[in-house]
């Protein structure tokens, strides 16, 4: 577009810009989504149209996952790696703390460890086999320090592959953390380690779940952090889970088998509270689930808000641009109109000494704004008054060999009377031509 407030992007469907990972990849889709180019110009001229409706904004798709214009969705996701990039830094520093607090219960477990496989499995080198065992969780600390670096690349690069290094990292964490998840379905005893039941909804929520809690700040599009959360919530409590028969410890067999030791005999003195106990313990069972269910639906809901204001500021953005550059160029406009205009007034050098004066009256008046040497023309009375004191402060200049005519026409005034004025303009054009043909 040539609309000043549009930008063209070139090569904007190349693959390196992708910014979701996998369903929602946009290496793929961008041309088959761009439904619209948008200009900016339509935007402000709806909007000073007396009596219309609010302009329309950019369409979007679903109100989410971005603009049907996708050149225009290219230039937001570049805004908003720009904007965000100080709050980027510090999520990333704050999940790689959670994620250091979530697995350093496995680090002071070493020596227990180490017993179990000395005891138990009877292993030759019970500490290397313990050490083995952590690397899940170093690989879960070393993934957030490692984005960083590489978000750090990338935005040198300036690229929205910045966007997509906190998704690849979320990802690989939601990977290796279902791992470590198999793991422990593969290893634990009936009654599990800590909690008699459900301890796999525990370790989800309350470990595994907790650098996902950056996502609340990181300010990532809402097509993308959905993606992250849905990829979390079918990994952690869909394919994991049934894979091990973990939902298997919500049958009412096991939780009567498992009602805390201190009420486990009140329980079962009757039938009446034997079921109300197994419907209480089966929801507080179920309470680490649901609470990992029930953040991933607020951080979802955030950020769809966080979202949407954000795209609301960067347009108000943008057309606040459109409008400045669009002002400036009317200014650019009209000051040449007006030296024009002084310039078919007076003579060269009359005319030059006016635009300067009225420049230097200009600079000296209130609200003078400066665009490159330029007038503030919408000043009409100041620039009038320029003009007329230029004429009275113009230095009389010496002129060579010039001759004075003195002429009065006989019979003009009638002539006058009797002619149109175009007739009467074109025969004094004619009479002076031949006159300064004479002169010559």
């Amino acid at each position: 577009s040539a609309f000043p407030g549009r930008i063209k992007v070139r090569h904007a469907w190349r693959p390196r810009i992708m910014v979701v990972f996998f369903v929602l990849a946009q290496a793929w889709f961008p041309p088959v989504l761009h439904k619209e180019d948008y200009d900016f110009s339509e935007y402000i001229a709806e909007n000073g149209e007396k009596g219309r409706k609010e302009p329309s904004p950019p369409k979007q798709y679903f109100g989410t996952y971005g603009y049907h214009d996708r050149t225009l969705e290219r230039e937001y996701l570049c805004d908003l790696c720009e904007v965000n990039h100080s709050r980027h830094v510090v999520c990333f520093i704050v999940a790689l703390l959670l994620s250091v607090i979530a697995n350093v219960n496995v680090f002071f477990g070493i020596p227990l460890m180490v017993e179990e496989f000395k005891t138990e499995y009877k292993t030759e080198d019970p500490l290397r086999s313990a050490w083995i065992t952590t690397i899940p969780s170093f690989v879960l600390i070393a993934l957030f320090p490692l984005g960083l670096l590489f978000w750090f690349w990338a935005r040198r690069k300036g690229s929205t592959w910045a966007l997509l290094i906190p998704q690849v990292c979320f990802t690989c964490f939601t990977c290796t953390s279902s791992a470590a998840l198999a793991n422990y379905f593969q290893s634990r005893s009936w009654g599990g380690w800590i909690y008699r039941n459900n301890e796999w909804g525990h370790l989800i929520t309350f470990y595994f779940f907790l650098p996902y809690l950056t996502l609340f700040a990181f300010s990532l599009p809402f097509a993308m952090t959905v993606e992250i959360l849905f990829v979390a919530a079918v990994a952690f409590f869909v394919i994991v889970p049934c894979l091990f028969q973990g939902y298997d410890d919500f049958s009412i067999q096991k939780i009567q088998q498992t009602f805390p030791y201190a009420i486990e005999d009140e329980c079962k003195q009757s039938e009446a509270y034997l079921d109300a106990c197994t419907m209480y313990f089966t929801v507080i069972y179920l309470t680490p689930i649901l609470l990992g269910l029930g953040m991933m639906i607020g951080i979802g809901a955030a950020s769809w808000y966080g979202d949407q204001q954000s795209r609301a500021s960067w347009i108000n953005r943008k057309v606040v641009q459109a409008l400045t550059q669009q002002r400036e160029q009317a200014l650019v406009q009209d000051k040449e109109e007006q030296k024009q205009l002084i310039h078919s007034i007076f003579p060269p050098a009359i005319a030059k000494e006016v635009i300067a004066l009225q420049e230097e009256d200009l600079a000296e008046a209130d609200g003078y704004s400066s665009l490159e040497g330029s007038l503030n023309i919408n000043n009409m009375e100041l620039s009038l008054q320029a003009i007329a004191g230029g004429i009275g402060k113009t230095v009389a200049r010496l002129h060579m060999n010039v001759t004075i005519l003195f002429t009065d026409i006989v019979g003009f005034t009638a002539m006058s009377r009797v002619s149109l004025p175009y007739e009467v303009m074109e025969f004094l054009h004619k009479l002076f031509v031949r006159f300064d043909e004479l002169v010559d």
